[in-house]
């Protein structure tokens, strides 16, 4: 390996009051992505790429979690009594046999 390789240092700027800015409105309003938050600052006037701004969205931890959506399992969960029925049905399914012609039983259980 080249020495020059393991003695690269990085020129980057240090970035501290932008990041500093980022963080402030982020602070805010929690809902905003990088996208808001960069048209935000663009009306202060700091001019800065948008994937540079990205960059330290993400190395800031800034960055929104998606929301939950409502999956099938909690709309059959709201009915009332619907998974008392489902569980009962499955542990019937379940009891049930079948025999194959080498006389081996086999187990049924359905997957919810």
């Amino acid at each position: 390996m080249e020495p020059r390789v393991y003695r690269y240092r990085s020129s980057r700027p240090d970035d501290a009051d932008l990041r500093k800015r980022l963080r402030e409105p982020a602070a805010e309003r929690r809902r905003f992505g990088y996208r808001p938050l960069h048209l935000l600052l663009k009306r202060e006037g700091v001019a800065v790429n948008w994937k540079k701004l990205y960059r330290l969205y993400r190395e800031e931890r800034l960055t929104v979690r998606k929301r939950g959506g409502r999956g099938q399992r909690q709309r059959v969960l709201q009915r009332p009594g619907i998974w008392h029925e489902l569980r009962s049905e499955a542990l019937r399914l379940a009891r049930t046999h079948s025999t194959t012609n080498s006389q081996k039983i086999l187990c049924s259980v359905p997957i919810i």
